[in-house]
């Protein structure tokens, strides 16, 4: 005989009742061998007699949700002459109850002979105690693998097939510092404390135990504009919206003024008036200020197009480069900790120079004497709390910003600036005068304290690059776009030659390299002039368009003459640009305008 009662998912419990005399039969096992379509039911029993015997059971099949489907049937044993162990087994479909499986089910049962004497009980063994019916494979797939130091994160693990709701898990590797996981709904938030990249597994369990792993990383870059060189040029990215900011003068001119360029969207343009000679500038995009340094001890806060303070640094002499001398040379930004590091000359250090902390939430100014003489561009590192400056004594510096601690290496080399992806910890400098780049994996570094400490690593290496013999004063000027592996690379002085460079996607382990790069010569600007680059401090940046998602350059033009056309430079589209055979020069038939690597955009 069979019953059915109709539910939605399955717990199989099997109770087997045998109505034959407890002295003549004792069951030793069951087990049942289900699938989505139906099952068997196998039992063992022994002694089981000359009398046939008819055994009731019940299987139940509970859904994760509903009420469960109750299925009752019979199976007839023996009878049997001899004594000894005996199986006997029953297969149906799930049809033939008129129950169909469409969902996940737990699958649990017993078997009872409630006519033994004494009393016996035994449970169904299952080979599947969950069913996943008419339900698609459980799989999982990550969050977004880019986020950027000390801003909001939210993205999830996403879920798919199986049977809800899910269990969400990390069970290999950690997420980064500052992100957590939601279990239930799989949503990674929070505020990334460290740049860097982390890997780890992810895992989802749904509710029939079901699993899937999948293997994700995160890349957590500086908001752009930081972990940029303290060169001329900054950018300012909010939302969709791109603003460059480009000074008027140079450690070498008497120009006062810089103007804002709108680059993308709907920036900001206009010229702003300064009383001194501007010479850098550095951007945060959290707050929208602009810090702009001078010749002199002025230093210019700005916001939009208006010049709303001057405040003075801590500058007690002039410090000289070979691109010019200066009071306050430089600034670059920690947007994280609202902070910017001016490079300035300090009578009281060792080196002549210094460098001064200025906090913009109180426009409060720190200085630092170094025992080193500081970079034309320095660069500050702010997930690792660094200050890197690369100085034309051949000495990179690193000034530990936490422990107030100042490391040098002697490399040797003419070294102008200070460029890093800081989220591999790849950084670099320029050798001037050379055609050569400085390269190194700072997260393979040994730092031994001292006064000053200093640095060391196998892991870093000079890298010439032939198609770079043309830029002006060699390699001086240089950017990374933060995230994009990608970087600008120029001379200074006039010239019109330029480069892109690759940088690896990862780093700790071996000595990193310059994975590809190509130089091309930019085309007059649209009046018909040659494009000449600025002076010291270099007029380049870099950064990640938040339109195209390209990595994007910037060098402003101006050989001792206020800039007036800012050339705009998709790194992306110029790496994958067609080259002369053999070389790393982009092909003199690519046209830069009209294929949509160049664009000048003018100065106001």
């Amino acid at each position: 005989m069979k019953y059915r009662a109709m539910s939605w998912c399955v717990v199989l419990a099997f109770v087997v009742l045998q109505a034959f005399p407890a002295f003549a039969c004792k069951l030793t096992g069951a087990s049942a061998t289900d699938n989505c379509t139906g099952y068997t039911l196998a039992v063992n029993l022994s002694d089981l007699g000359e009398y046939a015997q008819t055994l009731d059971y019940k299987i139940t099949l509970t859904p994760t949700s509903g009420k469960p489907i109750v299925i009752k049937d019979s199976l007839t044993v023996g009878p049997e002459t001899t004594t000894g162990t005996y199986s006997f087994t029953k297969s149906e479909t799930w049809a033939s109850y008129g129950v169909t499986l469409t969902s996940g089910y737990k699958v649990t049962g017993t078997i009872d002979i409630a006519t033994l004497t004494p009393h016996q009980s035994r449970k169904i063994v299952f080979s599947n105690p969950t069913l996943s019916c008419g339900v698609s494979p459980l799989s999982l797939s990550c969050p977004s693998s880019t986020a950027e130091l000390g801003i909001a994160y939210s993205s999830a693990f996403t879920a798919s097939g199986g049977v809800p709701p899910y269990t969400f898990s990390i069970t290999a590797g950690s997420l980064p510092p500052g992100l957590t996981i939601n279990p239930s709904t799989g949503a990674v938030t929070g505020t990334p404390t460290t740049s860097g990249t982390d890997s780890f597994t992810g895992e989802v369990t749904d509710s029939t135990s079901a699993t899937a792993t999948a293997s994700c990383s995160i890349a957590i870059a500086p908001p752009p504009g930081s972990c940029q060189p303290s060169s001329s040029l900054a950018v300012l990215v909010q939302g969709t919206n791109v603003t460059t900011y480009v000074p008027n003068g140079a450690w070498d001119t008497t120009s006062t003024g810089l103007s804002a360029v709108s680059t993308e969207g709907t920036g900001f343009s206009g010229a702003i008036a300064t009383p001194n000679t501007v010479n850098s500038c550095a951007a945060n995009p959290l707050t929208g200020e602009v810090v702009c340094t001078s010749n002199v001890a002025d230093v210019y806060l700005v916001n939009g197009s208006t010049l709303t303070t001057t405040i003075s640094s801590d500058e007690s002499r002039y410090t000289s480069f070979s691109g010019g001398v200066c009071e306050t040379c430089g600034v670059a930004m920690n947007a994280t900790t609202n902070q910017a590091v001016l490079t300035i000359g300090d009578s009281s250090a060792t080196s002549g120079s210094g460098l001064d902390f200025l906090n913009l939430s109180t426009n409060v100014t720190t200085a630092v004497p170094m025992y080193y003489e500081v970079s034309e561009d320095v660069l500050w590192d702010q997930g690792r709390n660094l200050v890197l400056s690369p100085n034309e004594s051949g000495v990179y510096d690193l000034y530990n910003v936490a422990t107030g601690v100042e490391y040098g290496q002697s490399i040797g080399g003419t070294l102008d600036s200070a460029a890093e992806e800081c989220s591999t910890g790849i950084a670099l400098a320029t050798d001037e005068f050379t055609a050569d780049l400085f390269i190194v994996d700072l997260t393979q570094a040994t730092f031994t304290a001292g006064t000053p400490g200093s640095w060391t690593t196998t892991a870093e290496q000079f890298q010439n690059f032939p198609e770079f013999g043309n830029f002006a004063a060699g390699t001086s000027g240089i950017a990374i776009a933060q995230g994009s592996h990608l970087g600008i690379t120029t001379g200074e002085f006039g010239g019109n030659w330029m480069g892109v460079i690759q940088l690896p996607s990862t780093s700790g382990s071996g000595t990193p390299a310059v994975l590809d790069w190509a130089a091309v010569a930019l085309p007059a600007t649209p009046d018909g002039a040659t494009f000449e680059q600025g002076l010291d401090p270099h007029t380049v940046t870099a950064y990640v368009s938040p339109n195209s998602g390209d990595a994007i350059g910037l060098m402003a033009n101006g050989y001792f003459v206020p800039p007036t056309w800012l050339a705009y430079i998709d790194l992306t589209k110029l790496l994958a640009a067609p080259r002369t055979s053999g070389t790393h020069y982009v092909d003199p038939s690519v046209n830069l305008e009209t294929s949509g690597i160049l664009t000048y955009v003018a100065v106001p």
